[in-house]
């Protein structure tokens, strides 16, 4: 019986451990317009923008509400979606991406990479040089994004820096109906203020999935060149596909 109970305690406080130290992933979005299924985005909570004039950018503290709608799908019934609210800008301002939950140092950002043209976010420079070589090189950074293909028809993603190798993660090769899947590195600097690079990645999904990360190098943990710290991450409500 002693022995039941120890291991039962040895096995909560393993689990209790393995929770405490598991970093929380907040919420970031590059594309707003969504349609994001209801209870996707966090209802309560200070929000957060990347807001770029050019090449100038700053993390911003933003009035942001998340509020719940219906939209029809191809079958004409209503599905629940979430709505982002969003302030304005200045004209020539833009905001790269939102964040819930990071917490980042409000204020001028060093800018790195920036995308400019968000309709054609996957057909830009770096993704035709990342689809064509399988390498890309950050700007003005020793950092390098690469990918290799398994037999099963994958490709792995992984970052290098120096001696450092991570990977990120693993996308099919075409999508469901034979798109590409390289993914987009939408702006890439520091945003946490510690000197070492983090970037913005949006993934293809051409059956009306999503998926939006941002990687800071804050925190990342032994061995680690960043960490995923912000996602949001599903397939669009309502979209007929």
């Amino acid at each position: 019986m002693n022995r039941i109970l120890l291991a039962s305690l040895l096995a909560a406080l393993s689990v209790s451990t393995s929770a405490l130290a598991a970093d929380p992933v907040a919420t970031a979005v590059i594309q707003p317009g969504r349609s994001f299924p209801g209870g996707t985005l966090p209802s309560t909570g200070a929000w957060q923008a990347l807001v770029c004039k050019v090449r100038d950018c700053e993390i911003r503290d933003v009035d942001v509400t998340v509020s719940g709608t219906s939209m029809p799908n191809i079958l004409e019934e209503q599905e629940p979606v979430d709505v982002l609210g969003l302030p304005t800008f200045a004209d020539g301002e833009a905001a790269i991406a939102w964040f819930q939950g990071l917490n980042l140092p409000a204020g001028p950002v060093s800018t790195a990479h920036r995308h400019f043209r968000s309709d054609d976010a996957f057909e830009g420079k770096q993704v035709r040089t990342l689809r064509r070589t399988g390498q890309w090189l950050f700007p003005q950074s020793d950092v390098k994004v690469s990918w290799v293909q398994t037999p099963d028809g994958y490709r792995r993603y992984h970052l290098a820096s120096g001696n450092a190798k991570q990977f990120l993660f693993q996308v099919e090769r075409e999508g469901h109906y034979g798109g590409d899947t390289t993914p987009t590195i939408h702006w890439a600097g520091d945003l946490d203020g510690d000197g070492r690079l983090d970037f913005l990645v949006d993934i293809p999904d051409d059956n009306c999935g999503y998926d939006e990360r941002v990687y800071l190098s804050r925190n990342a943990g032994p061995g680690k060149i960043v960490r995923k710290a912000g996602q949001v991450a599903g397939h669009e409500a309502a979209c007929g596909c």
